[in-house]
């Protein structure tokens, strides 16, 4: 597996594109949610975002395909975090959060911020999440507002 940050045009596409079909993969297209997940991920959007130096979008590579991303938006907010339906429990996601949490370290950040759906609640508590109350959405996607505190 190949770690690292997406920095072509190309490459957002595939990652927008692998984000669009697991969130479709286990979300009802014509849902709420739908629309606004679709918005947020817009290849325009999302390359200026990147482009104003907001954004950063880590993948992970097997065979040179894409497995796993994660979007981090003022080096505190994950947008998007989607692994590959067969490549989950494979340390993907664990190696995507903690690329992320080094950057947020770096960027002198103290925690990173998710809105995290009821499927993946579990996942980030095993990484040390802890759920800070209410509902949140961020990325398009609304869910737990879970923090992990990076000092740590």
């Amino acid at each position: 597996m190949e770690l690292g940050r997406v920095i072509t045009p190309e490459a957002v596409r595939e990652a927008l594109d692998l984000a669009r079909d697991e969130f479709f993969a286990e979300n009802d297209p014509a849902g709420e949610d739908a629309a606004k997940f679709m918005a947020a991920t817009e290849y325009a959007a999302f390359s200026g975002r990147m482009l104003a130096g907001n954004c950063v979008i880590w993948a992970c590579r097997d065979g040179g395909r894409l497995r796993g991303m994660l979007a981090l938006e003022d080096a505190r907010d994950i947008l998007l975090f989607f692994v590959a339906r067969d490549y989950r429990r494979h340390g993907i996601g664990r190696a995507l959060v903690a690329a992320a949490c080094e950057y947020a370290q770096e960027a002198e950040r103290t925690e990173l911020r998710a809105a995290v759906p009821e499927s993946c609640e579990a996942f980030f508590l095993r990484l040390g999440f802890e759920r800070k109350g209410g509902v949140c959405e961020r990325g398009g996607i609304r869910g737990a507002d879970m923090r992990f505190d990076v000092t740590l």
